[in-house]
């Protein structure tokens, strides 16, 4: 499970034709600094200001419609710097059929020059197409080779969790270079049913979606802001009672001996803050209810603190969680145990929350996918990188008995030298150097892992796809990156959210007829988000990962 790329993983990209970086998202996009952060989770004052339903642990995810009643873990995949998506990686089509492989008229070279594919790996010849995930990859892709090194049967007997996999490429023009694109779905996965037990959304960056790219600003609900998470260390924090109660006098109820004492101590202490800030707000009469708030919401924090104990949220302090993670994010060692990197740590500490449903949503951001810099060999090893994460989390959740919605984005694009230039060198793969941005050839990746399902193939359908949808939505143009006229997202990027919500309410629904499915979809969003896009049904293309 070594991680052949690991001595360029963490190279810096600078460019002549960029500014020096000067904001933190340009410092991530090109690799000056990672994805390394820390854990910020409901401090003591923060208790007061949640309704003890919000502190108590949910017993089950919330019904929004009589046909969505569950909830599926959401992952978000934000690849800071605008990577190379359709072509060199996903096979796109150029035809309004939505064919991944309808390259109609635009068979000529360039088109796929500029998507980082030489002449001789064109997808209309034979073995450049690879359909184990059902969506179509091309035979070369680094984020192909990156799910494999995870996904693909060992020994004989293993199941072959590609299997279990397919996807959807949503043609979309994006903007190069910027956290404005409003891309991240984190916090309209949160609203549309992603749920956890503890908190609600998780990140790795210390911003409003918790990754590098923003969302829609009317979808962005700061009181579910994402908690800052980077390692095993920093999940203890998301119950924190400050740093005079953490280490040694971490607050743990289940504790026979001092977690009484510990536990009593906090109470009182919370409950002088507590009754001194309603005391500067409230008559007398107002008063005693709050009094009797504060006794409800510090009997809500008692029992969120006798669940979740250090053990449940930090695998280090968990053998039972170490057992499940290290053999898929750590490398054996050759004596039986196994390492996790740091830069594995961070995603699998995500992921370990999300899979067991103490959280709803996580976006995970990853630094250096500007890797426009006169090789194609940075590009196939950040690309290998993202798959084998993306790999990674599928196998989890597999590991656990979880299906997943996986949403892969990028702010921005990148476009082949236009000479046709290929790197030779072994990471290059003889394939075309990346030369500058390219906004207009981007994009938006849904993965769905649904757990138990062995995939059925049908051309360019699936079981795990609606009857007569493709996997790909909207299409490319010769000479012109996006079809900007396809759908209602095409040139769009405000709207893609809808597309991808709409995809994740569908599914959720509880059932197995396509125009059910639909419908409900439909409800759901029309219910939770508002208006519909013109050409809703047309966007809804996955079936229900729980029928």
């Amino acid at each position: 499970m070594n991680n052949k790329y690991d001595a360029d993983k963490n190279k810096v990209l600078l460019y002549s034709d960029h500014p020096k970086p000067r904001s933190r998202r340009e410092f991530l996009a090109s690799g000056l600094i990672g994805a390394t952060s820390l854990a910020f989770g409901p401090d003591l004052l923060n208790i007061f200001k949640m309704s003890p339903s919000e502190l108590m642990a949910a017993e089950g995810p919330t019904c929004i419609h009589d046909k969505i009643c569950a909830n599926v873990p959401y992952m978000c995949f934000d690849a800071a710097g605008g990577m190379n998506l359709p072509g060199g990686n996903v096979i796109v089509g150029f035809g309004a059929s939505e064919d991944q492989e309808d390259f109609g008229m635009t068979s000529s070279l360039s088109d796929f020059v500029k998507m980082g594919l030489p002449s001789n790996m064109h997808p209309s010849l034979s073995g450049m197409v690879d359909n184990s995930y059902g969506i179509k990859f091309h035979s070369t892709s680094g984020l192909l080779e990156g799910m494999n090194s995870v996904l693909m049967p060992v020994e004989d007997g293993d199941a072959d969790l590609r299997n279990s996999v397919d996807g959807v490429f949503i043609c979309s023009i994006l903007s190069d270079d910027t956290n404005m694109n409003p891309i991240n779905t984190a916090h309209m996965a949160r609203k549309a049913g992603a749920s956890g037990d503890l908190v609600q959304l998780l990140g790795n960056r210390g911003s409003d979606t918790g990754g590098s790219s923003t969302g829609p600003q009317s979808q962005i609900d700061l009181s579910y802001k994402p908690s800052r998470i980077s390692k095993f260390k920093d999940a203890e924090s998301l119950i924190s009672i400050g740093d005079k109660m953490m280490g040694e006098k971490y607050l743990n109820a289940s504790d026979p001996d001092l977690g009484g004492k510990r536990l009593k101590a906090f109470m009182e202490t919370a409950r002088k803050i507590g009754l001194s800030k309603f005391n500067k707000v409230a008559e007398t009469q107002q008063q005693i209810a709050s009094k009797n708030q504060v006794g409800r919401t510090l009997g809500s924090a008692k029992a969120v603190f006798d669940k979740y104990a250090p053990a449940d949220l930090n695998p280090a302090e968990n053998p039972a969680d170490l057992a499940v993670l290290n053999p898929i994010f750590g490398q054996d060692q050759g004596d039986g145990s196994f390492m996790i990197g740091r830069s594995e740590e961070h995603v699998a500490t995500i992921a370990n929350l999300i899979t067991k449903r103490i959280a709803g949503a996580g976006t995970v951001s990853l630094g250096g996918y500007d890797y426009h810099n006169g090789t194609a060999a940075t590009g196939n090893m950040r690309d290998y990188q993202m798959g084998r994460y993306i790999g990674q989390c599928i196998r989890l959740a597999a590991a656990r008995g979880e299906s997943m919605f996986i949403h892969l984005l990028t702010d921005g694009g990148v476009v082949g030298d236009s000479g046709g230039a290929i790197d030779m060198t072994p990471g290059g793969k003889g394939r075309v150097n990346w030369a500058s941005d390219s906004g207009t050839r981007s994009g938006a990746l849904l993965l769905t892992y649904k757990h138990g399902h062995n995939r059925i193939d049908a051309g360019e359908t699936s079981s795990m796809m609606l009857a007569g949808k493709k996997r790909q939505v909207g299409h490319f143009v010769q000479a012109g990156g996006v079809a900007k006229n396809a759908t209602s997202v095409s040139n769009n990027p405000q709207q893609l959210w809808k597309a991808i919500i709409l995809n994740y309410f569908a599914c959720m629904t509880n059932s197995t007829d396509d125009d059910e499915i639909i419908r409900v979809a439909g409800e759901a969003f029309e219910d939770k988000f508002g208006d519909l896009p013109p050409d809703w049904k047309k966007l809804i293309r996955f079936r229900s990962l729980i029928a």
